[in-house]
């Protein structure tokens, strides 16, 4: 599939069916954590943050590509930038958008960007 430039993804990884035997036994691109390992970085008791910085750690060793879902605060953002998580998603960058919104604001970050 990779040589086709298919590439796998499992979402909500560490809820439901998702797990680590899932990971070894298909050709996985990218893991996308589930949105409540982010809520709990804020959160007062911190020990999902091993848990999460331990999923961090195993998708850097295997090289598979890590995606944070959920990300809603700067805290959050900059707690998985000093993890080593390259790709996130939530409402901090934007709110779900409909394909021509999506193309919209692509266009208007792209010509900002060369201003």
């Amino acid at each position: 599939l990779s040589e086709q430039h298919i590439f796998i993804a499992i979402d909500d990884f560490g809820t439901g069916y998702s797990s680590l035997s899932r990971v070894h036994d298909l050709a996985i691109n990218t893991i996308k954590v589930d949105r409540s390992f982010v809520a709990r970085i804020d959160a007062p008791s911190k020990p999902s943050n091993h848990l999460l910085k331990t999923l961090v750690a195993i998708s850097h060793d295997l090289e598979i590509s890590l995606t944070a879902e959920g990300i809603e605060s700067e805290s959050q953002r900059q707690w998985l930038l000093n993890q080593g998580v390259k790709h996130g998603q939530g409402f901090l960058f934007s709110e779900p958008l409909s394909l021509t919104a999506a193309i919209d604001y692509l266009n208007r970050a792209n010509s900002s960007a060369g201003d």
